[in-house]
């Protein structure tokens, strides 16, 4: 069966920009964060990574016919503040499908052979979806369709209430990587199965310990009077028995208790209704649009990868799937269009590396590239800066900086700013940037939900081994989420 549209690709169109990696975060560069239209970044990709992604996880735009926005924060004002376009979801049924069509064909190539794919979308999109998705990986390579139900009620006036989303998982062959999960059992299945407690108050079932009936039979002993075929040997019983592992009937039958903490639980069903959407409230909550949990990521990631894979987002939005494969030791790659979110990208993953490094832990680092074709800021920001040295070592203090605001007058007349520093959200330093080389996070600070104070001067207390002069390069990210480089030389050196 074949899905036909007007405009349907009929032969693999492969446009491309070539990548080029301008910063460098963390203790590596294992993993990759790309700035651009993933049309353009999924071709340059097939060069390196054919055949060598394992887990494809994607949450593409649903069609909803809406533009997504996140609050824009300057300094500290709260997130009633106005808002920022963060992408847009707004499509001709068409041309969405021709989207879908073109990045699927080339996501099953850079997929290896063991690997798979999840889509997520709702239920305006997945029907379409799933027959492009039977066209491209083949009907026998569908897996499930997941119902995630992520909220519990919705009041529509004229329709049912629409809870759920839908993922659809394929795999690429019919060897693939499978790690069978399990969730907690229901209140009602523990209430009728587990209903005994032993005298510390663990929860255990009964279990049967008779072979009568059993095909093969058993094993044919007399065990406290009670004469018959039991489903393990006498020296068995006598082990369970000496560990209070035997609930006797007031007959004087014995069973075996299966306690209920020693269970790993139901195998994991296509229904899964125990993971809720991010609050208002929540931990993780970062203001921006669709952001999925992190324990909807995590299920996935450990379903259908191990340590060490690699695992590839190429609608990243807030950067979820990096986050989980990281913590969780896989290798990632994240791709978006939007500046809005490679910034918040660049910031949970930052954050988190920060995390690591207090437990100790190891950051594989990343490096972000950007295709040809990213759009530039427009104009020119105010900026000024000066070093501030202090015995043989040097740091940076920004003074000045307002970026341009023509376009973004309309959304500050209320907001309470108290200078042009109030615009910075984030910023880095480069202690030895090099002409044509990617910038070195050698130091950074930024604003987060909970704490939006910013330093102005940096406390690396950065000293050189050589004499100068050195270049110093600063990296400056407003709240609208433009990018800024910098440049000061200075004279001290070792």
């Amino acid at each position: 069966m074949e899905l036909v549209w007007n405009g349907k690709p009929t032969a693999e169109v492969l446009p491309t920009s070539p990548l080029a990696k301008v910063e460098q975060i963390g203790g590596g560069d294992r993993n990759w964060l790309i700035w651009g239209d993933n049309q353009l970044v999924l071709p340059a990709l097939l060069e390196q990574f054919q055949g060598q992604i394992d887990l494809i996880y994607i949450d593409p735009p649903f069609a909803v016919g809406n533009n997504f926005t996140m609050p824009l924060q300057i300094g500290c004002t709260p997130e009633t503040a106005p808002k920022v376009l963060a992408y847009q979801d707004i499509w001709d049924r068409d041309a969405y499908l021709s989207m879908l069509f073109e990045r699927l064909t080339l996501m099953r190539r850079l997929l290896s052979n063991q690997g798979s794919i999840y889509v997520h979308l709702d239920s305006r999109m997945s029907h379409y979806a799933k027959v492009i998705l039977d066209e491209i990986f083949g009907v026998d390579n569908f897996r499930a369709e997941i119902i995630w139900k992520r909220t519990t009620a919705h009041s529509d006036a004229h329709g049912y209430g629409q809870i759920h989303d839908n993922i659809l998982f394929y795999t690429k062959s019919s060897q693939f990587t499978w790690n069978r999960l399990h969730c907690a059992y229901d209140s009602n299945y523990v209430m009728k199965n587990y209903r005994y407690h032993d005298r510390n108050g663990r929860r255990f079932m009964a279990d049967n310990l008779s072979a009568s009936g059993l095909k093969g039979g058993g094993y044919h002993y007399s065990w406290k009077g009670k004469f018959g075929f039991w489903r393990c040997p006498e020296t068995t019983m006598n082990h369970l028995d000496q560990q209070g592992k035997i609930y006797y009937t007031t007959s004087g039958l014995p069973r075996l208790k299966r306690y209920l903490d020693e269970m790993p639980g139901k195998p994991l069903q296509s229904i899964w209704d125990d993971i809720s959407v991010i609050s208002s409230r929540s931990q993780e909550r970062l203001g921006y649009p669709t952001q999925k949990p992190e324990a909807l990521l995590e299920r996935i990631i450990q379903a259908s990868s191990n340590p060490q894979d690699l695992v590839a987002d190429f609608f990243c939005g807030s950067g979820t799937t990096g986050i989980v494969a990281e913590r969780l030791g896989r290798r990632w790659i994240m791709v978006d269009s939007s500046q809005m979110a490679i910034h918040t990208c660049r910031k949970r993953v930052i954050e988190l590396y920060r995390r690591l490094q207090k437990q100790t832990k190891p950051d594989h680092g990343f490096a972000l590239y950007r295709t040809g074709n990213s759009p530039a800021p427009a104009g020119m920001p105010l900026f000024k800066a000066q070093p501030i040295y202090q015995d043989r070592t040097v740091d940076i203090q920004i003074i000045e900086f307002l970026p341009p605001l023509s376009q973004d007058l309309e959304k500050l007349r209320e907001q309470p700013i108290a200078n042009g520093l109030d615009f910075i959200d984030f910023w880095a330093i480069d202690f030895h940037w090099q002409p044509g080389q990617p910038f070195q996070h050698h130091w950074q600070t930024y604003r987060t939900r909970k704490n939006r104070t910013l330093k102005t001067i940096s406390d690396r207390g950065h000293s050189y081994t050589t004499p100068g002069p050195h270049t110093i390069a600063i990296k400056v990210i407003d709240a609208f989420g433009g990018d800024w480089n910098f440049v000061i030389a200075i004279t001290q050196g070792c």
